[in-house]
Parts: C-alpha cells; sequence; structure tokens
C-alpha cells in the first residue's frame, strides 16, 4: 500500500531542467510498483563494497546498494523530490539496529542520483537490459548505499522507498532477499 504525503524535503534534484508531461509508463513486471505520482523499478540490489563512486563504507563488513528507476506519472507535479534511503528491514529488524548490536557502531548511508540514459550506458551498462529502456525525462535512476555488518544470504528484506514529485512523495515498500556476495 502506498501512502502520499506533502513534505518539505531538503532532497530536490537541482540543476536539472525538469519539465512535467506525460511520459509512457514502464512495462509491468513483479519488480515494478506503480503509485498515483510515481513509478518505482527495483533494478538491482547488490552486496558490498561496490564499485566507483558506489561503495559501501570502507570500514564496514557489509552493506547493498540498491538501484532504482523512478518515473513520474502524468499525475506528477514538479520536480523529483526524495527522502534518502536509510536503512532496510531485514526479518523484521532495521539493519542498522542489527549492526550496531553487532559492531558497536552506526554507518551514514548515502544516495545518488543519476540520469537513466547515462546509468544505461556510462555508469552501469552491465545493468542496462534491467533498466526501463523506455524511461524518458525526468526519470532517474537513484542508487542508494547502505553499510553495515556481515549479511547472511537469501534473508528476506523490505527496503522503504519515499520519492514523488513536486514535494508530494509516496512510500514504497519494496520485499526482496539479500543476494549472494
Amino acid at each position: 500500500m502506498n501512502w502520499i504525503r506533502e513534505t518539505c524535503s531538503p532532497y530536490l534534484l537541482c540543476g536539472v531542467v525538469v519539465t512535467t508531461h506525460s511520459i509512457p509508463l514502464f512495462l509491468q513486471d513483479i519488480n515494478s510498483y506503480h503509485g498515483q505520482f510515481s513509478t518505482v523499478t527495483l533494478i538491482a540490489v547488490e552486496r558490498g563494497p561496490g564499485r566507483g563512486d558506489m561503495k559501501t563504507a570502507a570500514d564496514s563488513e557489509d552493506g547493498l546498494i540498491f538501484h532504482f528507476a523512478i518515473q513520474p506519472r502524468e499525475t506528477a507535479p514538479g520536480l523529483f523530490t526524495l527522502a534518502e534511503v536509510r536503512d532496510f528491514e531485514l526479518a523484521g529488524r532495521k539493519y542498522s539496529e542489527v549492526t550496531f548490536g553487532r559492531m558497536g557502531r552506526r554507518f551514514e548511508s548515502s544516495t545518488i542520483i543519476h540520469d537513466v540514459e547515462d546509468f544505461r550506458t556510462t555508469v552501469r551498462p552491465d545493468l542496462a537490459a534491467a533498466t526501463p529502456s523506455n524511461a524518458m525525462d525526468p526519470a532517474v535512476v537513484m542508487s542508494a548505499i547502505v553499510s553495515g555488518c556481515t549479511l547472511d544470504t537469501d534473508v528476506p528484506a523490505r527496503v522503504v522507498l519515499d520519492v514523488g514529485w513536486g514535494k508530494k512523495t509516496e512510500l514504497f515498500s519494496i520485499a526482496f532477499r539479500i543476494p549472494a556476495k
């Protein structure tokens, strides 16, 4: 279920000209989630350490890197808006809490926003086949990096994405399983 709310998020995509025009929707598949303002596609979930500027913290034991394609729906007003992905759940427990219990510390997460075409052709061409090819501006790819303790493989997990357009965001709750390293 998606909840819509007004937010004054400080995380607005800056430096990009965004227009609000009708955009074709992604093809319906098991990795796409449709809200009132956005269609979100989970492109990939990867284990750390990652590569390039998308790496987990150097002093962490493990972590996940999420890649989401986010496309506005016809009802989407204004600029892309997000709340940073800071955590995810492992079998009902927050990863940050599990990490703190095992390592005695917390790690800062990070988020990188990419142009869809740049992501497909330059940043991660190896994920191009999983990235929606019909995405047009102002669609974006959001990569979220969450670092922490060692993860067990194939554990049920859930991440909540809070994204939208024009300061109106929706929550997308996305279930997945922890991938192998």
